[in-house]
């Protein structure tokens, strides 16, 4: 972060509005707003498989919607990619006053 003042804060909400629902609804907003940071594709586009589309839909499209879930892979699966763009997520576009942890 370079020194000296700040650019000033953007309050207006995200522009994002898609008809998508559950996972097909996260793939949509990492498309679009989230890079890979590192690795393999760096700097490109996120773009989530279609097992982790169909993963997210395992815990959003049911209802009532769960509080607590947990998924179990291999190590170099991209979970913490995952659960990352879901926070993100949840922080731009969740409840109002919801808090993420992850």
């Amino acid at each position: 972060m370079k020194a000296g003042p700040k650019a000033a804060v953007d309050p207006s909400p995200l522009p994002f509005a898609s008809r998508k629902v559950g996972g097909e609804r996260l793939a949509a907003f990492c498309q679009k707003y989230v890079r890979v940071p590192k690795g393999t594709g760096a700097r490109c586009r996120l773009r989530l498989r279609p097992w982790q589309v169909a993963l997210v839909d395992s815990v959003w499209a049911v209802e009532p919607r769960p509080r607590l879930a947990g998924w179990m892979l291999p190590r170099g699966q991209g979970k913490s990619t995952l659960v990352a763009a879901l926070g993100l997520y949840d922080l731009m576009l969740g409840e109002e006053g919801a808090s993420v942890v992850v």
